[in-house]
Order: structure tokens, then C-alpha cells, then sequence
């Protein structure tokens, strides 16, 4: 990606609290995207419905926790943290973190794949109040619903955007949000949260 375009993109951020990297724009290769895939997605068993999310929004998602928010992070599962953290932690991601946030150094402070089934949400919320850490939100998109499933951001008023598959999404943590219902097929995503390095 050149410095026009990662300036393009982090223009969007600071002036719309969002900018989304395409499948050919993101910064991992197809077999990153298949090693976060099979990472995240390798074992059903390790997803739990959650109901209610961190600032209490309401919510019908199946969530696998993959870091636990601390500084330095903690890893619920280590094998398949150490897995993920090689490709969206790797110094190329990182980088093109901070050039878009035009800040660092910054870390991945917290990561958690969803799965949205038929029926499934996520309620509008806004990141930085779940961890005033939190600088912004990366959602690297592996599976789009069939129908449904649409992110929507808040600004002037609910403005959906509908992402393809292997796209990456990065958005403010000030940015109010949510995920509408899934009507037919799954959502799969990774969300991580990106902060300042201590």
C-alpha cells in the first residue's frame, strides 16, 4: 500500500471515525487470512453465547476470547494467541496501525472472534467505554452473512456499511456502533483493540 493511500485512509478515520481496507488494500496475504481463519474458526467448542456485552449493550453473539484487556494482554488460549499475535501483531501490521492512527507505539491490548448466527447481534455501543485504553477497534471480517449482519456506525445519523469477506475494518473507539441481526447464514469476524504501548 502506498503513503497516499495509508494517508487517504487515515484521512477517513480522523474525519469520519472509520476506514475500511478491501481485500486487495488490507495488509495480510491470502495465507494470513487463511491462518487467522483456521485459527479463530478451527474449533466451535471454544465459542460461548454471550447475552450482554461489556457496557451492558445488549447482545446474541458467540464470543471466543482469545487476549484478555491488560497491559501486557493476557492470553486465554496461549497456542492459538501466539498463532494470531504472529499475523496481526506482526511489525508490518503494527506499522500500518500506526501510520492510520498516526500514533505509537501501540499494542493489541485485547482480541475476540464473534460468530452471528440467524438472529444474532451485537447493541449499540461505543469501545472507549468498555477500556478508556482503547484508541480504536480493528475487526478483520472472515465470513458476511448471506443477508443481514450490516455495521452500522452512528455520526449524524445510522449509516450501515456493508463490508465484503477478508476486508478489515478500523474504527475510533469514541465511534457509537452496532451489528443489526443476521436474517440468513453467519457472521464470523476477529475484533482486536488497539492502545498506546506502556
Amino acid at each position: 500500500m502506498t503513503s497516499t493511500n495509508i494517508e487517504i485512509k487515515a484521512s477517513g478515520l480522523r474525519q469520519d471515525g472509520f476506514c475500511v481496507f478491501e481485500r486487495d488494500e488490507a495488509p495480510l496475504s491470502q495465507n494470513e487470512w487463511s491462518a487467522v481463519q483456521n485459527a479463530v474458526l478451527g474449533d466451535p467448542s471454544r465459542f460461548i453465547e454471550v447475552a450482554s456485552g461489556d457496557t451492558s449493550e445488549k447482545t446474541r453473539v458467540l464470543v471466543h476470547r482469545l487476549l484478555r484487556d491488560g497491559a501486557p494482554p493476557k492470553p486465554v488460549d496461549p497456542q492459538i494467541a501466539d498463532r494470531l499475535m504472529a499475523v496481526i501483531g506482526s511489525r508490518k501490521c503494527m506499522d500500518l496501525y500506526e501510520q492510520i492512527l498516526d500514533k505509537g507505539p501501540l499494542m493489541i491490548r485485547r482480541a475476540q472472534a464473534h460468530i452471528l448466527d440467524t438472529g444474532g447481534f451485537i447493541g449499540r455501543h461505543v469501545d472507549s467505554e468498555s477500556s478508556p485504553h482503547y484508541l480504536a477497534a480493528v475487526v478483520l471480517l472472515l465470513e458476511r452473512a448471506h443477508e443481514g449482519g450490516a455495521f452500522v456506525i452512528y455520526r449524524d445519523e445510522k449509516e450501515p456499511l456493508e463490508l465484503t469477506d477478508f476486508s478489515m475494518l478500523i474504527t475510533d473507539a469514541d465511534l457509537p456502533h452496532e451489528v443489526l441481526p443476521v436474517v440468513a447464514g453467519r457472521r464470523c469476524t476477529l475484533a482486536f483493540w488497539l492502545a498506546q504501548a506502556q
